[in-house]
């Protein structure tokens, strides 16, 4: 299965992107393709890969975040999903961050880094806009 991360730039029309794939969910579907927006990848998706404010609880976030990643991909495996596309401009960094340093996405390679770790090197496209 493909694993297809879009990490589009804030402000590049990625939300038009992820409107239009929610839209077309169920057509895309019938060519084993599964789209996931901001509404999962913020909800909890992607909890514990990235740095940042979380409650101490002796838990590594990361393996819960690899477990959690690896859960469902294994799940759109099995119900035949060819492709999975995960949308999200956060994932390059936030656009606070950029805006306060005034450096274009100063950490995208740390966060890349991350996410790759947390996917278990199943990533196996990154688009970018």
């Amino acid at each position: 299965m493909k694993v297809i991360l879009h990490i589009g730039a804030h402000r590049c029309a990625t939300r038009s992107f992820q409107k239009y794939m929610a839209r077309k969910g169920d057509h895309l579907a019938q060519y084993g393709l599964a789209c996931m927006g901001p509404e999962r990848t913020r909800t909890g998706f992607l909890h514990g890969i990235q740095p940042g404010a979380a409650a101490v609880t002796g838990r590594d976030l990361m393996k819960r975040a690899q477990g959690r990643i690896s859960l469902h991909l294994g799940a759109l495996q099995q119900a035949g999903t060819a492709a999975v596309v995960i949308s999200d401009a956060n994932m390059l960094g936030p656009l606070e961050q950029t805006l306060s340093l005034g450096q274009l996405y100063p950490g995208a390679g740390e966060h890349l880094s991350r996410l790759d770790h947390a996917f278990s090197g199943k990533i196996t496209d990154v688009m970018l806009n």
